[in-house]
C-alpha cells in the first residue's frame, strides 16, 4: 500500500467521509488495490467487475500466449537439440519463412543459426524441419489460447475465469474446434513438406 494514499484515506475516513467512493476516483489503483485499502480499514470490499476479470485473464494468457511462440522450438540436428527462437522483433519469422521458400526452391543448403549459435548450413531437410516445428507451435499456441478466450467470453463464474491456467485442457465444443484446427494445420503441413519433394 502506498503510505501517501493509507494517510490521505486514514485522514478522510476520520471524518467521517465515505472511503470507498474516495478509493473509486484514483483511477490508477486497480480493484485489487482498493481492496487492500478496504480491508484496512474494516470496509467492505469491492467485487470487480466479471467484464474487468474476463478482460485481465484473456489479456494475462495472450502475453503468455505471445511469450510462447516467440520463445521457439527445439529441433534435433545431427543428434543434438538446438533452440530456434521465432520473435517478430528480431526477425525470425521472416528470415525461417525467407529460408524455407529459398531451401525448398532450390534444393541447396541454406544458412542459418541457433540461438547462441553460429550461422552455417542446413540442409533442405533440416531447414524444412526446423520451419514446421516453428510454424506446428505457433499454430498450437494461437490455436488454444483462441478457443479458451472463447470459453473465458461464455464463463459467467468469476473464480473459475480466475482459475484458468495457461495451457490446461479443453474440453467440449473448444477441444472438438482445436482438435479440428490442428488435424487441418497437419494436412496444410503435410502438403507443403509434399509439394516441397
Amino acid at each position: 500500500m502506498n503510505n501517501t494514499i493509507l494517510r490521505a484515506m486514514s485522514l478522510r475516513k476520520s471524518r467521517g467521509e465515505d472511503i470507498t467512493a474516495i478509493l473509486k476516483t484514483y483511477k490508477n489503483l486497480s480493484v485489487d488495490e482498493m481492496n487492500e485499502y478496504l480491508v484496512y480499514f474494516d470496509l467492505p470490499i469491492i467485487e470487480e467487475p466479471l467484464e474487468d476479470i474476463k478482460q485481465k485473464k484473456i489479456s494475462s494468457l495472450s502475453s503468455i500466449c505471445h511469450d510462447m511462440i516467440e520463445h521457439g522450438v527445439d529441433v534435433e540436428i545431427d543428434g543434438t537439440k538446438e533452440h530456434f527462437s521465432y520473435s517478430i522483433e528480431k526477425g525470425d519469422q521472416g528470415n525461417i519463412d525467407d529460408i524455407f521458400n529459398l531451401a525448398n526452391a532450390t534444393k541447396l543448403s541454406q544458412p542459418y543459426h541457433a540461438d547462441g549459435g553460429a550461422c552455417k548450413l542446413y540442409t533442405p531437410e533440416q531447414i524444412m524441419a526446423i520451419y514446421v516445428a516453428q510454424k506446428t507451435n505457433k499454430t498450437v499456441q494461437e490455436t488454444w489460447f483462441n478457443q479458451i478466450k472463447q470459453y473465458i467470453l461464455s464463463c459467467n463464474d468469476k473464480e473459475e475465469i480466475k482459475g484458468i491456467e495457461y495451457g490446461q485442457p479443453l474440453t467440449g465444443v473448444y477441444l472438438e474446434n482445436y482438435n479440428a484446427i490442428l488435424a487441418q494445420a497437419q494436412e496444410i503441413i503435410n502438403a507443403v513438406i509434399g509439394g516441397g519433394n
